[in-house]
């Protein structure tokens, strides 16, 4: 589980495969779309570099632990501020307050390589996976929040779309069922059904 962490804080911005492709899309293999998406796998207006839905607050204190504070004290070592104030304000808001931080949906994000490959991004990501004290690991600091972080120091707010993306479900709405419903509506409306054989779908006759 560490070494997928670290794969995607920092080893996926490294990896020759990304070479031909600007926007990358993460989508884990237990989420599903039930409605169109127009904008895939594009964003859905320019200037964008991230999208994922924000969902809330990390419940698992444990997992960002030090986190914000290592944050701060990385960014106060570059002699810098978060460019994004509403996201690092709520961030520390959050910690002082409640000692947890935000989260993105991780399961699903768009992110553009150019910006998650510039220096001073990857700077930080280096800091949190390659250097010691590798706090990433002792801690399992939440990539999720990660995340967060990473738009609240690097992407203004306009850059950042944190919005359910259209069509997109996860885990529990994702059952072959719900699925395969979501296909037949939007396939036949109310008129036809589909019948499924294996994992193939075929039209009832």
């Amino acid at each position: 589980y560490y070494q997928a962490m670290r794969f995607w804080i920092t080893g996926i911005w490294n990896h020759p495969a990304l070479k031909p492709f600007e926007t990358i899309v993460r989508f884990d293999p237990d989420s599903c779309f039930k409605a169109r998406n127009d904008y895939l796998p594009y964003f859905k207006k320019g200037g964008i570099v991230y999208h994922s839905q924000f969902i809330g607050l990390e419940r698992v204190p444990e997992y960002v632990e030090g986190l914000f504070e290592f944050t701060s004290d990385f960014m106060k070592r570059q002699g810098k501020e978060a460019r994004n104030n509403i996201f690092w304000n709520m961030a520390e808001v959050h910690w002082r307050q409640n000692r947890t931080l935000p989260v993105l949906q991780t399961n699903f994000e768009i992110m553009r390589k150019k910006f998650m490959q510039r220096e001073d991004v990857l700077e930080y990501h280096r800091a949190l996976t390659e250097e010691a004290p590798f706090d990433l690991y002792h801690h399992r600091w939440s990539t999720s929040t990660i995340r967060f972080l990473t738009m609240a120091l690097y992407a203004t707010n306009d850059m950042v779309m944190i919005s359910e993306a259209d069509g997109y479900d996860h885990k529990i709405g994702c059952n072959q069922a719900d699925v395969e419903e979501a296909l037949r509506l939007h396939l036949y409306g109310d008129k036809k059904g589909l019948v499924t054989d294996g994992e193939v779908l075929s039209e009832k006759k």
